[in-house]
């Protein structure tokens, strides 16, 4: 069963303004870094620029922590 994954992406060099937020439906926290990681792909990086200057936090998102206006 898939769960709902949050993947903050900061980088090391101020290539981002701020860090990148993903939120992934995935069935492991592994599975959703690796959709994480095909994402920042597509957006033009190189898998050695990934792995040496972007640090991924990845957490599950609980139905509790979300919060409805």
């Amino acid at each position: 069963m898939k769960r709902l994954f949050c993947s903050v992406v900061t980088d090391f060099n101020g290539t981002f303004d701020s860090p990148v937020i993903f939120h992934i439906r995935a069935e492991t926290m592994d599975h959703a870094e690796e959709c994480t990681r095909e994402q920042l792909v597509e957006y033009g990086y190189d898998k050695e620029t990934i792995d040496d200057n972007f640090d991924m936090f990845t957490f599950p998102v609980q139905e509790g922590d979300i919060i409805e206006a």
